[in-house]
């Protein structure tokens, strides 16, 4: 629940003022994405790539930080690529 409301906010402030208008009563995050996706809005990859590493458990909060810090700008498919390999470390 609390994922939710964090992820609505964050997709909220990411859109325009207009599209933002049409949405922000809307009390899910995936409900929101729904609807950007009928209207073929797309969330940038920044923005997914962000949602991603901050949705990594806890005990990643070193690789987190990592990540965030990183000077390089991944891709969804780079980030997903690291992830697997650090996963693959981990064990």
């Amino acid at each position: 629940m609390d994922d939710d409301i964090l992820c609505r906010g964050h997709i909220l402030n990411a859109l325009s003022n207009s599209v933002y208008s049409a949405h922000r009563a809307s009390e899910s995050a995936k409900l929101i994405v729904s609807d950007l996706k009928i209207v073929e809005i797309d969330l940038s990859e920044a923005f997914k790539v962000g949602v991603t590493i901050s949705k990594l458990p806890n005990s990643w909060n070193g690789y987190k930080k990592k990540l965030k810090h990183d000077d390089k700008k991944h891709s969804l498919k780079s980030l997903m690529h690291h992830l697997r390999i650090e996963e693959d470390s981990r064990k």
